[in-house]
């Protein structure tokens, strides 16, 4: 999902950070509070609010949340590599994710970056193709996978973007293909689910060769995944045996691809930070607001904050961050809003680092935070063995145990 490069802010200012960020949350919670039923719910009363009161939609046969491995096992590997994604499953992982671009020649292929420079040695390779672009509102300068051929990016070799994580399997693997992502899972010892993240859907659509090719980026994701098995609609047989899920930072794209008529649940991941805004034009506070939340449930499934939007910590009178030995977390509210209108919650991104982390609180403990106290239903994490075996999780999911009761939000052909 978003950039793995860490914040150089010192812990103090991560707090403040953390707390203006969360009180624009709180005090857009307060405008709608007539419209969630859970918008006063302590913490630990969450869960239990929401099982007796919350519209339930469809539900997924599993009591823990699904660990979703971020980019394969990206604490252990470089990202998105095709070993990470087996290593990822061989650790415990429900699900795995693929960030999709395209090449010059239309394939899927998994990166993060349009531009490859941080994670590939393209570089080394192709440096003549050095070029700046605008994509999203952002000038952005490097080597792009849609300026090259699959054939060329195929020459090209992983590195570890992050110098604080291990360096010894650069240069060793190849960039996967939307296609292989997808039959590693289907390839697994046991049913692992696909989240799909597509990149830049109104760059990649205003690309020369997919306009002569008069064919779109939802186009190939979807006829790729099709082919293979990965439809809908949730919980139906076919599903529980591929389950699969789409992933956006635009909502106005997800829009595009329910009115295409697929039934693979819609997730709509938000920005990181509270003032950033979606490539469609809106800011959090826009997207959370009660006729947006309205708008939003007729196409999208699954909201995808980061961990920061949904809890914060507790401040002190003096106004500073609690110095306690195991600080206090609260609600910012927003779950128990999303809960409310039927969403489910996949919150990112979980890692090991102390950089990323809620200052005081370990992985585990952040799980606990937003899983036991909140009810999310993924957590995305660059780290999967550690997680998996502190939920016990490791082999003990099954996707197929039968449908869940709650029938799918929508008829789906």
């Amino acid at each position: 999902v978003e950039s793995s490069q860490p914040s150089s802010c010192r812990p103090n200012a991560v707090l403040l950070g953390w707390l203006g960020m969360a009180s624009v949350v709180l005090a857009l919670i307060s405008r709608y509070a007539h419209a969630s039923p859970h918008s006063g719910a302590s913490m630990s009363s969450t869960m239990k609010a929401r099982e007796a009161n919350a519209p339930k939609p469809w539900e997924l046969p599993f009591t823990e949340p699904l660990v979703i491995a971020h980019r394969g096992a990206s604490t252990d590997m470089p990202e998105l590599a095709p070993e990470a994604y087996k290593l990822a499953i061989e650790q415990g992982a429900d699900s795995i994710e693929c960030d999709v671009l395209l090449t010059k020649d239309l394939h899927g292929i998994c990166r993060h970056n349009p531009e490859l420079d941080l994670s590939t040695n393209v570089r080394d390779m192709f440096g003549d193709r050095l070029t700046t672009k605008i994509i999203d509102g952002h000038n952005i300068t490097g080597v792009f996978a849609s300026d090259l051929t699959l054939a060329e990016v195929k020459q090209l070799r992983l590195v570890q973007p992050l110098p604080f994580r291990d360096q010894q399997y650069n240069g060793k693997f190849q960039v996967a293909t939307m296609e292989e992502f997808l039959q590693i899972a289907l390839d697994a010892p046991r049913t692992v689910a696909v989240h799909l993240e597509v990149k830049h859907p109104r760059y990649h659509n205003s690309l020369p060769q997919v306009k002569a090719a008069k064919t779109s980026i939802e186009k190939i994701v979807l006829d790729a995944m099709k082919q293979r098995g990965f439809t809908g609609p949730i919980n139906s047989p076919q599903w529980l045996q591929r389950p699969s899920y789409l992933l956006c930072f635009d909502g106005s794209w997800l829009k595009k691809v329910a009115k295409m008529g697929s039934c693979i649940p819609r997730l709509l991941l938000l920005k990181g930070n509270i003032n950033e805004i979606s490539p469609d034009g809106r800011s959090i506070p826009d997207l959370m607001s009660k006729p947006s939340l309205d708008d939003l449930a007729k196409y999208v499934d699954i909201i995808g904050p980061g961990k920061g939007l949904l809890v914060r910590p507790v401040a002190a009178p003096n106004g500073t961050a609690e110095k306690a030995r195991t600080p206090v977390y609260q609600s910012t509210q927003l779950a128990e809003m999303l809960y409310s209108r039927g969403f489910q919650v996949h919150v990112y991104t979980f890692r090991e680092e102390d950089v990323y982390r809620f200052p005081g609180l370990s992985v585990n403990q952040e799980v606990d935070l937003l899983y036991k106290k909140l009810g999310v239903e993924g957590v995305i994490s660059d780290s999967i063995a550690p997680l998996a075996s502190y939920l016990e999780h490791q082999n003990k999911h099954q996707w197929n145990m039968g449908l869940a009761s709650a029938p799918a939000r929508r008829p789906c052909p």
